[in-house]
């Protein structure tokens, strides 16, 4: 599996938030991965506690 197509892969829990997010919102994925790695760097509990929150509440509502 080529590398675009692993990020864009909804059911990919890591990478597919991201791809999910995007194409329901109409972003890029690149601004979209990049605003998460900032908030990440700048405080990196709440960027990986709502990255997970995301990865399990996001399909839910989704569906």
């Amino acid at each position: 599996m080529r590398l675009e197509q692993r990020l864009r892969d909804p059911s990919k829990w890591i990478c597919g938030l991201c791809g999910q997010l995007a194409s329901d919102l109409g972003w890029s994925v690149f601004w979209l991965r990049l605003a998460w790695v900032v908030m990440t760097l700048l405080s990196p509990l709440w960027g990986v506690v709502l990255y997970i929150a995301g990865g399990i509440v996001y399909p839910k509502i989704r569906s």
